[in-house]
């Protein structure tokens, strides 16, 4: 009996051990903030800048200066995020829930096109987030 006791301390120790390390390490709102935001930017190089070097949208029409324009877009992209973005902390993680659409602050004339709405489910467990549920509309 006294091993049996000793291996249900143990286990209960880990229990607390892992519920103490997860709720320490359970990601606050800034920090998804600067994921989503950094997400966003990588997007906008690729989609404005990368891909529309040599036509239409804003990579064609400002060519060099792209890339300083999605780095001055940050903190309103942060804006945009922590308006269209929904948390729920559970203690031990948190859910985050974010419908991102930056139409209604870069108008079609000025890109060339409309830009998707984002729609993304993230938990922040561990010091990290995982999405797992992600739409383009």
């Amino acid at each position: 009996m006294g091993q049996l006791k000793t291996i249900a301390i143990a286990v209960g120790m880990g229990l607390l051990g892992g519920g103490g390390f997860l709720a320490i390490t359970n990601p606050k709102p800034e920090v998804y903030e600067e994921f989503a935001v950094d997400r966003l930017e990588e997007y906008a190089r690729q989609e404005l800048c990368e891909n529309n070097n040599g036509g239409g949208g804003l990579g064609g029409l400002l060519a060099g200066s792209c890339e300083s324009l999605v780095a001055i877009g940050r903190e309103p992209a942060r804006q945009l995020v922590i308006r269209q973005t929904e948390h729920q902390n559970y203690g031990l993680f948190s859910i985050y829930v974010s419908d991102l659409n930056a139409n209604e602050y870069l108008p079609v004339d000025l890109i060339g096109k409309r830009l998707p709405v984002f729609h993304v489910e993230s938990v922040g467990i561990a010091g990290r987030f995982i999405i797992y549920n992600f739409r383009e509309e």
